[in-house]
C-alpha cells in the first residue's frame, strides 16, 4: 500500500466518493491493527493455515 501510494506522488483524491480506501488510510488502518494486536510486522503470520487451506481446495 504504501507503494502504490508513492507510486501516485502522493496525490489524494477525495474518498467520499471513493469504492475502496484511499492508500495512506490503509497503510495508517495496518499499522494500528499490527499495534493493538502486537503483531510481528516482518513475520508471516497466517501463510501455514493458508497453505494448510490451498492445499486442500487443490486435492
Amino acid at each position: 500500500m504504501a507503494t502504490l501510494d508513492e507510486k501516485k506522488g502522493g496525490k489524494r483524491s477525495s474518498s467520499f466518493l471513493s469504492t475502496h480506501p484511499q492508500s495512506d488510510d490503509r497503510v495508517e488502518y495496518l499499522e494500528q491493527l499490527i499495534e493493538h494486536n502486537g503483531y510481528n510486522r516482518y513475520a508471516f503470520e497466517g501463510v501455514e493455515k493458508h497453505r494448510e487451506i490451498q492445499e486442500k481446495l487443490n486435492s
